[in-house]
């Protein structure tokens, strides 16, 4: 089922800090919580490489695939570079962790929930609240009252050094489901509009990491292989894959087309792509390198259109 990783040893980390994995703050907070996120995961990297209990796991001879899903993959993308510093082989997977800067609809309805609060501002209290330990390149480029905006993938991946794959839904349920105060598919009127108004931002946002002008275009997808963030995004209304049999069949394509070898699922690209780049990054050969960068970027056309959504 699983060829590339059946012989693998799956470390699972349970989310409990709250914070994205991105706090430091020791003392507890004015909510009466203290957001460790990130030295949790710098605890981890040292229990893995120094309990025997574990191995331990040799640092500079193990292939690491570090990821996660929705704040996990947020974390993973936030931690990325500082954990491949004690682990070379490292390389991350991102799965629903694209957050946008995207205005939240505006419902003329007055059923709107006055307590949603857009990912924005959820962004600007978290930073202070957590006393968040983001990407320090990304944080750097920012002046000191906007370090907020690296919570932001399209803000932060072009200052994160290690190769990554991140799996972003165009319609992302978890991003939808908050920018339209809580409502659900099927959407008509404001909300279908606002649902197409996310997806272009959302198409948009990769332009800010990769240029796509020189992509190999078809009718239902686009693939490149530039830089060293990969991109893999279905047109489905979905969040998190990685850890249901989505991952191994959600396929980019149009209604009606038919798989093939330019339509991989995420589990059978992630194969593909963690070995080659593990293999071109320790050979350091650039061309080999950069045929490990891959974009699949579904382009069919409607609402949760990829053919197997």
């Amino acid at each position: 089922v699983n060829p590339g990783f059946c012989e693998a040893n799956h470390v699972y980390l349970r989310y409990c800090s709250s914070d994205g994995w991105s706090g430091d703050r020791m003392e507890k907070s004015e909510v009466g919580f203290s957001f460790r996120g990130a030295r949790i995961v710098e605890e981890l990297i040292t229990t893995l490489t120094t309990n025997t209990t574990y191995g331990p796991l040799d640092p500079l001879e193990a292939k690491v695939l570090f990821t996660g899903c929705s704040a996990g993959g947020r974390g993973a993308m936030f931690n990325m570079d500082r954990v491949k510093s004690r682990l070379p082989n490292a390389y991350g997977l991102f799965d629903s962790g694209w957050w946008l800067t995207i205005d939240p609809m505006m419902r003329s309805s007055s059923s709107s929930s006055s307590s949603q609060i857009s990912l924005v501002r959820q962004a600007q209290l978290g930073f202070d609240l957590f006393n968040a330990s983001l990407d320090e390149s990304c944080l750097a480029s920012q002046i000191s009252s906007e370090g907020w905006k690296c919570f932001f993938a399209p803000i932060t991946l072009p200052f994160v050094e290690t190769p990554s794959l991140s799996q972003v839904f165009q319609y992302d349920k978890f991003q939808l489901f908050e920018d339209t105060g809580g409502l659900r598919p099927p959407y008509d009127g404001e909300a279908a509009a606002y649902a197409e108004q996310f997806r272009s931002s959302m198409l948009q946002s990769f332009a800010a990491v990769a240029d796509l002008s020189q992509s190999h275009k078809s009718d239902d997808f686009v693939v490149t292989a530039t830089g060293q963030i990969s991109i893999y995004s279905p047109a489905c209304y979905d969040h998190c894959s990685i850890e249901s049999s989505r991952f191994a069949l959600t396929r980019p394509t149009a209604p009606g087309a038919e798989g093939n070898a330019s339509s991989p699922t995420l589990s059978e690209l992630v194969t593909q792509w963690f070995f080659n780049v593990s293999s071109s990054q320790r050979s350091s050969e650039h061309s080999e390198a950069m045929d490990s960068q891959i974009r699949i970027v579904d382009a069919c056309h409607g609402f949760n259109c990829s053919r197997s959504c």
